[in-house]
């Protein structure tokens, strides 16, 4: 974390603990958690800062519990993209033009009204197409 981020984050957790002063935590911030991602101490942080135990209480006076291992670094963690992996849309979820999903394209209605009209009916043309080499058979002759 660059230092405006630690004074950033220090400024909210005191927001939630006024008890754990801002120089003590943007001191704390950057000597325990400055390597971490901003996102990660800040979702860690927030978790400890206001995890209550069943009375209601606080349950920690420190922001030092959060060096533990506990659930808030796999909460932390939860958004992480490389737990994600990618996937292309089902028929039912994809754009008829683009085949991206649905509603996150950039599709025109015009085009979106376009896809989703039925093909034309291709036996309507049977008999125009028998006609035609009917009339190249008996044209010929």
């Amino acid at each position: 974390m660059n230092a405006n981020e630690i004074s950033k984050l220090a400024h909210a957790i005191n927001e939630l603990r006024p008890d754990w002063p801002t120089s003590s935590l943007k001191t704390w911030i950057t000597n325990n958690l400055g390597r971490r991602s901003f996102r990660d101490a800040a979702v860690a942080l927030v978790w400890v800062a206001l995890d209550i135990r069943g009375d209601g209480s606080y349950a920690t006076d420190k922001p030092a519990r959060v060096l533990e291992a506990g659930p808030w670094w796999r909460a932390a963690a939860a958004g992480e993209q490389g737990d994600v992996v990618p996937r292309n849309p089902s028929r039912d979820e994809a754009c008829p033009v683009c085949s991206r999903f649905a509603g996150s394209c950039a599709c025109t209605r015009e085009e979106l009204d376009s896809a989703r009209r039925p093909p034309a009916d291709p036996t309507r043309y049977v008999e125009q197409i028998r006609a035609s080499i009917g009339a190249g058979k008996n044209g010929g002759a």
